[in-house]
């Protein structure tokens, strides 16, 4: 699996983010400075926590390449709508009822 730096930013911003609003909120010491370094410390943590698993996210887009269908071609809709359908009629079961 390819590393995705765009996931492991993204994930460490939003790691320190709520880090750091923990650890200002869970601070209850009344002292200068004490609240700010409590905050950097834990949205530390939570920036390496989020940059782990952001960079273990897979990206839909990188998945969605490998199930592309070609568009369709006028030969492919002129096929389509000669095709004979099947129609059910209004009250009809589409599977048959067992009694």
């Amino acid at each position: 699996m390819e590393l995705n730096g765009r996931h492991v930013a993204i994930g460490a911003l939003i790691g320190f983010g709520l880090g750091a609003a923990l650890g200002a909120k869970g601070n209850t010491d009344q002292h200068p400075g004490v609240g700010v370094k409590a905050a950097l410390l834990v949205g530390g943590v939570g920036a390496l926590l989020g940059a782990a698993i952001g960079s273990g996210a897979h990206s839909f887009h990188a998945l969605s390449r490998h199930r592309r269908t070609p568009w369709p071609d006028e030969e492919d809709e002129d096929a389509a709508q000669s095709a004979p359908r099947a129609t059910i009629a209004v009250g009809q079961s589409p599977t048959p009822r067992f009694p």
